[in-house]
């Protein structure tokens, strides 16, 4: 029980500091060497938790019914496969 509570916290944390970190590039000046107007800003980060919100629960539902094994690799994968792509998109 402790085991998973610690996991749980660590889960937590990160997900806290993902969404905390959006914040900090704006502070940081992201915003204007991107140019982006505050009406353009908002929408982007709205879609953000809008796919936060849509994806919860099919993912959910579907590591459900599956293998954690093959479900979270695969989860993992994708999301990799995402990430590593997302220097090639363009203006």
């Amino acid at each position: 029980l402790c085991l998973l509570e610690g996991s749980k916290f660590r889960t937590d944390l990160i997900q806290h500091l993902d969404r905390i970190n959006v914040s900090n590039a704006r502070l940081a000046g992201l915003q204007e060497d991107l140019e982006m107007s505050d009406t353009v800003w908002n929408t982007g980060i709205s879609m953000f938790y809008v796919g936060y919100l849509i994806g919860q629960l099919p993912g959910n539902l579907w590591l459900a019914k599956s293998n954690p094994r093959t479900g979270l690799s695969f989860m993992m994968l994708a999301w990799s496969i995402c990430t590593i792509c997302m220097p090639a998109m363009k203006r």
